[in-house]
């Protein structure tokens, strides 16, 4: 049992009691405690929980030695069943503590039982004096077999072990108020008929002054009127209900409240509106959509856990999946389904190339490029933008032949369509002694500009959009563009390797030149270059 009495927990009888401390939250009361050499020995049991509102309902955790377990307590109330020795109850139905009619004081014979008040009824226990026959007892009191032939009444010594000759069968003719019931009288001091004798279940009767009986104490179950020493009586249950939901009743005998009808979190049964309770899952899994399997679980509050399923879209790879960015659209390099689209030969999402296959040290491993150019520039700022080009190794000068598959990504004749990675604030991809520090701005150099080898104004353009969308995918970071100059506010210095792809288109006979200047937050500049060509087909 565990008893909370101020700001002092035990768990009785198993542990020692030790000091909680207590925190109103919007929730209830929240507690924490640690109970020193429990159980009975040198562990230390921990117990977080949490008192809901009303003060009917208490839920937490326990741990011990590394164990953890769930519990749910409710409040002890009288006729619950369990004996609560410091909430006032002597009993509660059958648990009476060790009482017996014996070490109260009634003889050994008889049986105690328990009020529905959870007070010691001792009415089935023998005593002398009680006014009953009990076992080992010729008489008690007036209760007496034998008869008055004057229409007297026969008394029993005080011992009840036999007639007192010396006082039985007197006259009838004794006053209201002496004590005995003669005559016409009812009843007369204590010499009062019980309410079982006058037709009702329990309770005790009163003598009223003119030796009438006031039964206003008595009372009588089946009434439907809950009456002083009933916890309940049919639908009158006293203003008691479930805590929880579910439905109270009131026992046949209205000796107690039945419960058994009351949903409680935590009994391992699903009712009312739980989604589920322990084991309890009420036949539902990890079924949802887009789920692929799992543990579903349920919590303390009685709702259902998903987190152990398996999802497509929670940004986990799980089993099933070949890959999981969190969502689930396709197009980004991870499909709806967490199916890779690496290998489909579609340069998507975070993908540097796609050469249509997953082999290894072909240019394009796993739609990442075998290896990066660093563009030309100073060494110690080579690393703020780095190249690759599908097909051919990147270098100053890079040249393919119209329709040779190997380098030209591109379906029409005429031209070449070079498939270009452009990658910034590059980490440890390339032979440098740069270290990455950001990326304030962005610039298309002359070359790129005018000259034989100068890109079309739509090439400029999507030079510029590409390099937007890298900057962009730091969070926080916006780009203003100014001509053909792009600017980050703030740099983006948080992130290292931001790739995007860019196809250069090339016309035979012709060469292009994408010519940049990447400048980090030190105002270093870093000045690349490739030349790409295109060879008519033979």
């Amino acid at each position: 049992m565990l008893v909370l009495r101020g700001r002092i927990l035990e768990l009785s009888p198993a542990c020692p009691p030790g000091r909680v401390r207590r925190t109103a939250t919007a929730r209830g009361t929240r507690l924490v405690a640690t109970l020193l050499h429990c159980p009975r020995g040198s562990a230390r049991l921990h117990v977080q929980a949490t008192i809901a509102p009303g003060c009917q309902l208490m839920r937490g955790t326990a741990r011990v030695r590394g164990t953890r377990r769930a519990f749910r307590a409710a409040r002890s109330t009288c006729g619950d069943g369990r004996l609560d020795a410091g909430g006032g109850e002597r009993c509660d139905g059958a648990q009476l503590g060790g009482a017996t009619c014996a070490t109260l004081g009634f003889g050994a014979d008889g049986t105690l039982g328990c009020g529905t008040d959870c007070t010691f009824d001792v009415r089935a226990c023998g005593r002398c004096g009680n006014g009953r026959i009990d076992p080992g007892e010729v008489c008690d009191g007036y209760a007496v077999t034998a008869v008055c032939e004057n229409g007297g009444r026969a008394v029993c010594r005080p011992d009840c072990r036999g007639l007192d000759l010396a006082n039985s069968c007197r006259d009838v003719t004794g006053p209201c108020g002496d004590g005995m019931r003669e005559g016409g009288e009812q009843c007369d001091g204590s010499d009062t008929p019980g309410c079982q004798a006058l037709g009702f279940d329990a309770g005790l009767a009163a003598c009223r002054m003119d030796c009438t009986v006031d039964p206003s104490g008595c009372t009588r179950c089946g009434n439907g009127q809950k009456e002083p020493g009933e916890p309940c009586d049919g639908a009158d249950l006293g203003g008691a209900s479930c805590p929880e939901g579910g439905t109270l009743r009131c026992a046949d005998d209205c000796s107690q409240l039945d419960r058994s009808g009351c949903f409680f979190c935590g009994n391992g049964r699903r009712e009312g509106d739980e989604e589920c309770d322990g084991g309890d899952l009420g036949g539902a899994g990890c079924d949802a959509p887009a789920e692929r399997g799992g543990e579903l679980r349920c919590t303390m509050d009685c709702r259902l856990d998903r987190l152990g399923c398996w999802r497509c879209g929670n940004g986990n790879r799980e089993p099933g999946e070949q890959c999981d960015d969190g969502n689930r659209s396709s197009g980004d390099g991870c499909s709806a389904d967490c199916t890779s689209e690496c290998g489909d030969g579609v340069v998507e999402g975070p993908e540097e190339c796609d050469d249509g296959n997953v082999v290894l040290n072909d240019g394009c491993s796993f739609c990442s490029l075998d290896t990066l150019f660093g563009g030309g520039g100073a060494e110690e700022t080579d690393c703020n933008l780095a190249w690759g080009v599908a097909g051919v190794p990147a270098a100053p000068a890079v040249g393919c032949t119209d329709g040779d598959a190997s380098c030209d990504q591109g379906s029409s004749a005429g031209d070449c369509a070079f498939h270009v990675t452009l990658c910034l604030n590059v980490a440890a991809r390339l032979a440098t002694r740069c270290v990455p520090s950001g990326i304030a701005r962005v610039a298309l150099a002359a070359e790129s500009l005018a000259g034989p080898a100068a890109l079309e104004p739509s090439a400029q353009a999507a030079v510029l959009d590409t390099l937007t969308a890298a900057l962009e995918w730091a969070p926080g970071t916006t780009v203003v563009r100014e001509g053909t100059t792009l600017t980050a506010t703030p740099p983006m210095t948080r992130y290292a390797d931001v790739c995007r792809p860019l196809a250069v288109v090339v016309p035979a006979r012709a060469t292009r030149t994408v010519a940049l200047l990447v400048t980090d937050p030190q105002e270093r500049v870093d000045a690349d270059a490739i030349a790409f060509s295109c060879a008519p087909a033979p």
